[in-house]
């Protein structure tokens, strides 16, 4: 784009600031990401895509002002504003679930922030959200032992919690942790907080998560990965799990850094697992350096040792 065209988005990004610092889903406007947006429409236009998804996901960025997380109509839905805030005696603010449970956030954060933080948590579970870690067969069942790696404020193992025979939240933020214990205090029987970085290594604050069931003397069933990047480093560490032959289901983020699908679907291939990959796009390049083709899957999701 020409230094006009630069300056003339600049300016109308801040005016448009001034009338709505975010849209109705709670996504900050950011001149970074309008230019992401433009960049993506003039490669798409350049390298036409045969793909009717990501057409679809042009389609939506040519109708919005700059790029978001999750390019796709079904986000739409869902209005920040519309999530439920109430605070218990100390001040911690929480949702109440559908099914009642109580999802508590972090007790130093504004309202608003926290209603988007949540509703973007809805947002990411969608049916037709990529970042779905669960379908009707990929889901957890009775007698399950979830360990859930990378939990922040636990939304998926709440919403098991009953169902779950034991679920292991690894987590090593404090503030997070302060607030896992308040969530799942009517589950304190059933759940186990770990305060270890899992990878492929065993020392200092890092675990592997082969040697960590090994010392519990359980077998996990399903596995959620969420770690910013470390999914794979993550999975090798489970190899010793794997040998064991019992199934796990595994669901693996893999939209963190460019070229994470492919590392992860060819681990899985390597080991012989069934894999699916989840529908839709995201644009996580929001946050790294965004290079074409500009789109990123969401999620692996494996079936370790299938019977």
């Amino acid at each position: 784009m020409s230094a006009f065209s630069n300056f003339m988005d600049w300016a109308w990004i801040c005016l448009l600031k001034q009338l709505r610092p975010c849209d109705p889903q709670g996504a900050p406007l950011r001149q970074r990401n309008r230019k992401i947006r433009n960049s993506i429409l003039q490669y798409y236009k350049n390298h036409p895509s045969s793909d009717a998804t990501v057409n679809e996901c042009l389609q939506y960025l040519r109708r919005r002002t700059d790029a978001v997380y999750f390019p796709a109509p079904f986000r739409d839905k869902y209005r920040f504003r519309d999530v439920p805030l109430d605070f218990d005696a100390d001040g911690t603010p929480f949702s109440l679930l559908p099914d009642g449970n109580r999802l508590y956030f972090l007790p130093d954060a504004q309202p608003d922030r926290v209603r988007m933080a949540i509703n973007n948590l809805r947002i990411e579970q969608d049916e037709a959200s990529p970042h779905r870690y669960l379908t009707d067969e990929f889901t957890i069942v009775e007698d399950d032992i979830l360990a859930d790696v990378g939990c922040a404020e636990g939304i998926l193992s709440l919403q098991y919690a009953e169902k779950a025979k034991h679920i292991y939240l690894f987590e090593t933020e404090e503030v997070w942790i302060k607030v896992l214990e308040k969530t799942f205090a009517p589950w304190r029987d059933k759940v186990t907080i770990v305060k270890r970085f899992v990878s492929d290594q065993d020392n200092g604050d890092n675990i592997r998560l082969d040697t960590f069931f090994r010392q519990e003397g359980v077998r996990p069933t399903f596995v959620k990965l969420d770690v910013e990047g470390g999914e794979l480093a993550a999975l090798r560490g489970m190899e010793g799990l794997f040998v064991q032959h019992y199934p796990i289901k595994i669901a693996a983020c893999c939209y963190h850094y460019q070229g994470e699908y492919d590392d992860l679907k060819a681990f899985a291939s390597q080991h012989d697992f069934r894999h699916e990959t989840s529908t839709g796009w995201m644009l996580f390049g929001l946050y790294d350096e965004p290079q074409p083709p500009f789109f990123r899957h969401g999620l692996l999701r494996m079936w370790a040792n299938e019977r």
